[in-house]
């Protein structure tokens, strides 16, 4: 088997839902940056996302929120990882955290 070819099944996966306040958010722009990587997706009706990575280690996730892009650094491992995640209003300014 080629270098290439091992290579190429080396990565990570994220899931999780996403939320605002107690509301998850339906059909929201998600996206995962690990180094020159970037994959993106919506979530469902439910706010539930999966995102795969052809890298693992320190990533930022963001979500696309009333014209803002909120980020979080996340760790993507090979084997898939929850995260639940939650947009809070502190002092006038969107935050994301995880639950």
């Amino acid at each position: 088997m080629s270098w290439w070819l091992i290579v190429g099944l080396v990565g990570g996966e994220i899931f999780g839902e996403v939320r605002f306040g107690t509301d998850y958010l339906a059909n929201t722009e998600v996206a995962l940056v690990c180094g020159s990587d970037t994959v993106s997706a919506k979530t469902d009706s439910t706010g539930s996302y999966r995102l795969r990575a052809a890298a693992t280690g320190k990533c930022i996730f963001s979500v696309a929120l009333k014209s803002q892009r909120l980020t979080l650094d996340v760790v993507v491992f090979e084997r898939p990882t929850r995260y639940r995640l939650v947009v809070e209003e502190r002092a006038g300014k969107l935050v994301l955290k995880r639950v």
